[in-house]
């Protein structure tokens, strides 16, 4: 099983460096003006809010280069965006005020029995939230990356975009089990607003760093390992509200426990 990253590269058309910020919500537009042009009646869905979840934007500025990636987890919108990109004969694009040019497109496969795979015990992790971000639990916006919501919601996304990948989260007993072992050691994050158009709209979240100390647990070591697989997908899926416009960008740096460490918990637990 796998979902689709496509990397766009786009350049100034003057060959200026970029002047004006670019509001997140352009790049949902964007999105949504190619979908309408290969399948309307998607786009429709998208606009009526159905199937938005099933793609996340991610933005990187570098001095004339603008490079959007758009991670596709359904079918349907990797093909519509494949169809766009094979019919599209005008490569110049408005990005917000920005004239620009289409000069690359990447198409990356990324395999979730990579994510599972690969995924080890973690012990602590610093989470650099790039973009504004946010979360709902129970019908109030929190401005605060609490460890029990943030993973609750990260695999709460597991299990509604892959299906569970086969590996079903059970997202209570996650929340219950972060809520007694993970806790923020350190942070640095400050109250940032975004326009999500429409005028004076605008989302606000929280922008940068927290680190997350996990107590050891020699009971029971398999959600460690599930958070490492949650922290590789964040970097992909993002976290909280209006991932597709491109809240909720993050790196995840993980520090994992070593392999001298869980060995001697393995003996400890055999004899």
């Amino acid at each position: 099983m796998y979902f689709t990253s496509l990397h766009f590269h786009f350049v100034t058309a003057d060959g200026k460096p970029v002047r004006w910020p670019i509001q997140l919500h352009v790049l949902r537009g964007l999105f949504m003006n190619a979908v309408a042009s290969v399948k309307p009646s998607l786009a429709s869905r998208l606009h009526d809010g159905q199937a938005m979840s099933d793609f996340s934007t991610r933005l990187h500025v570098d001095g004339d280069s603008i490079h959007v990636t758009y991670n596709l987890f359904s079918d349907e919108l990797n093909e519509a965006l494949r169809d766009f990109i094979l019919q599209r004969d005008d490569l110049h694009f408005m990005i917000g005020r920005i004239e620009t040019l289409l000069v690359k497109v990447g198409v990356e496969r990324v395999h979730v029995g990579d994510l599972i795979d690969d995924a080890r015990p973690v012990e602590r992790a610093r989470i650099v939230f790039k973009t504004p971000t946010f979360f709902k639990s129970g019908g109030t916006v929190i401005l605060f990356p609490q460890p029990e919501i943030l993973f609750k919601h990260l695999a709460h996304s597991w299990n509604e975009l892959l299906g569970g990948a086969g590996l079903p989260i059970d997202e209570l007993a996650l929340a219950a089990w972060v809520k007694e072992h993970v806790r923020i050691s350190a942070y640095r994050l400050e109250t940032a607003s975004v326009s999500i158009g429409g005028g004076d709209r605008v989302n606000t979240g929280f922008k940068g760093w927290a680190t997350f100390i996990i107590k050891k647990d020699d009971a029971l070591n398999e959600w460690p390992v599930v958070l490492d697989r949650l922290l590789r997908f964040a970097e992909h899926a993002n976290v909280g509200g209006g991932r597709n416009t491109g809240l909720g960008a993050v790196v995840c740096q993980p520090r994992h426990a070593r392999a001298s460490d869980r060995s001697s918990d393995e003996v400890a637990g055999n004899t």
